[in-house]
């Protein structure tokens, strides 16, 4: 594969890989983002929930009534992010 090539050992084995990220940066974003999940499998959860009232604690959120979030109804065409009740 063009923009791939492989390192190898004095025994022919394949130790490495070089990779063209001007041909394959996607591929090289997906390999990365792979690795990191891999490497954070173990790590602890936490819920959306916490999540954001930890965020609304600290300020870093605008606090939301939960309640008027639910009923809001998307408006204008299907891909607008814009929400009115």
């Amino acid at each position: 594969m063009k923009g791939i090539r492989y390192l190898v050992d004095n025994d022919g084995q394949k130790v490495a890989v070089v990779i063209d990220l001007k041909k394959h940066g996607e591929l090289w974003e997906d390999i990365y983002d792979a690795l990191t999940a891999a490497q954070r499998r173990d790590e602890p959860r936490h819920t959306l929930d916490a999540v954001r009232k930890r965020l609304e604690r600290t300020g870093k959120l605008k606090r939301l009534n939960v309640r008027d979030t639910r009923k809001a109804q998307p408006r204008g065409n299907s891909s607008s992010a814009c929400f009115q009740e």
